[in-house]
């Protein structure tokens, strides 16, 4: 997976650039491995937050729980963060109007090397019934369950190999606060969870607006609504074998839609159209599946509101021509599923 850390790191455009601005803070931790807001004690020192480490607490609003407490945890090249704040004065940076761009670039330079779900047990029990693991539920191949605290239970992924740039040095880097994070993870310990007042969040009722490209350059934007009833939303990724599993029988759906309806998918890991390795692997996936026959979408900034809600690719969304989100999204391939939804919505139902 290529620059993986864009994809998971695009909820930094919800944050409030003062949060980047105090990471350098972080060094006078006691202890910066203490996480009681996730009910963790990492064994992390204060020479992993010297190297670039930093822990993140965070709320998403996901498609299988409307709020899933969750800790990530970021290498940051610091270096380079610091190149970015520089080109800006001091009232720059506290312009309101430049935020989003100041914090969309200092973020560039962060890559995700661990997260962590907190789930209740009775979705545990769901799934174990239904024979999914952690790693077919969020895509993720490292995914696993960590253990169990507080009324919780604790899924682990972490993300050795799926950050790749091309700066051989910036590379090892990133590759050992991988590899650390393996170890952090490993010997992690428990205490009682202490969640921070109003810290959780409502789930999205309506899909992002958004400016982009399709795979084929043209422009597209959230008017792709209003053309129909309902639009039918597949988030995938290139890596993903589930998804591209079920792409033959959403494009055979998609050629037997109801005039009224439509199919677009959106490519999770393109977040550039200039990212021509992952836009000539999604080119020939859709030329392979016969996926062809509707429009696929490039995952660009526009989209982070939404990318931050999925715990797992695929994800189906449904649009109605407003741009509001109808029904309760479907996690993994189910296009039978996505069917019955799509029949039982235009009959009232």
């Amino acid at each position: 997976m290529k620059n993986t850390r864009k994809g998971y790191a695009l909820l930094a455009l919800a944050l409030v650039l003062c949060l980047c601005l105090n990471i350098a803070a972080a060094e006078t931790l006691i202890n910066p491995g203490d996480i009681p807001q996730r009910g963790l004690i990492l064994p992390m020192t204060h020479a992993d937050v010297d190297m670039g480490l930093e822990t993140m607490y965070v709320v998403y609003p996901t498609s299988l729980v409307p709020e899933l407490p969750t800790l990530d945890l970021y290498f940051n090249d610091r270096a380079a963060q610091e190149a970015v704040l520089a080109a800006y004065t001091e009232d720059e940076l506290n312009d309101p109007a430049l935020q989003q761009e100041i914090t969309t670039a200092y973020y560039e330079h962060t890559y995700l090397v661990g997260r962590i779900f907190l789930f209740e047990p009775d979705l545990r029990d769901a799934w174990e019934e239904a024979g999914i693991t952690p790693a077919e539920l969020t895509g993720v191949a490292t995914a696993k369950v960590m253990g169990e605290n507080d009324g919780y239970v604790y899924v682990s992924m972490t993300m050795e190999g799926m950050n790749t740039v091309e700066d051989a040095a910036l590379q090892q880097q990133i590759d050992a606060a991988a590899q650390r994070t393996i170890e952090l993870f490993a010997n992690a310990e428990y205490q009682p969870i202490v969640f921070a007042e109003g810290e959780f969040s409502e789930p999205m009722s309506a899909f992002p607006a958004f400016t982009t490209t399709d795979l084929n350059g043209n422009t597209v934007t959230e008017a792709i609504f209003a053309d129909k009833e309902l639009t039918v939303v597949n988030v995938w990724g290139t890596y993903c074998g589930p998804c591209i599993d079920e792409m033959d029988e959403l494009a055979a759906w998609s050629a037997s839609m109801p005039e009224n309806v439509q199919l677009i998918g959106l490519v999770s890991d393109l977040y550039d159209p200039n990212d021509t390795d992952t836009l000539e692997m999604a080119l020939a996936i859709c030329e392979a599946t016969g996926a062809t026959n509707y429009v696929h979408l490039v995952s660009g900034l526009d989209f982070a509101p939404l990318l931050n809600t999925l715990v797992g690719v695929p994800t189906t969304f449904f649009v109605d021509s407003t741009g509001a989100i109808v029904g309760d999204p479907i996690v993994g391939a189910n296009v039978p599923g996505c069917m019955a939804f799509v029949e039982a919505y235009l009959n009232g139902n």
